[in-house]
């Protein structure tokens, strides 16, 4: 049996009004509806932390951040700590994250660097 590949895709500050597949409204964002259709969603989903690095890592971890060690910004989880990056890494995936991380370190996912110019 084929393994499934995972996409997982966060965003700041975006309410469920701003995306088509989320409010019903006709938005001009094809490419996350379509990526939406065919493949799993949150429809209802909560905060841990009001700040950035805790609900991150909250998400990224499946724990509190009182147990997993980042209480505020930019501060890594404890050593003993897996991700949802390391568990897809232990399994055998490639993992990349593109954008914010805030969880410190780059042990899970590794670093690309990207050439200037890219992007603009």
């Amino acid at each position: 049996m084929k393994r499934p590949n995972f996409l997982f895709i966060m965003t700041d500050t975006q309410a469920t009004n701003m995306v088509g597949c989320y409010s019903g409204k006709p938005l001009n964002t094809q490419n996350i509806d379509s990526l939406a259709a065919e493949g799993i969603r949150f429809n209802s989903a909560y905060t841990c932390s009001p700040v950035c690095t805790p609900a991150r890592a909250g998400l990224f971890t499946g724990i509190y951040a009182n147990q997993s060690g980042p209480w505020t910004n930019n501060v890594a989880p404890g050593k003993n700590i897996s991700t949802m990056g390391r568990y897809f890494k232990d399994a055998g995936y490639h993992t990349c994250y593109i954008g914010k991380w805030h969880l410190d370190g780059h042990d899970y996912f590794g670093t690309w660097r990207v050439s200037a110019g890219v992007g603009r």
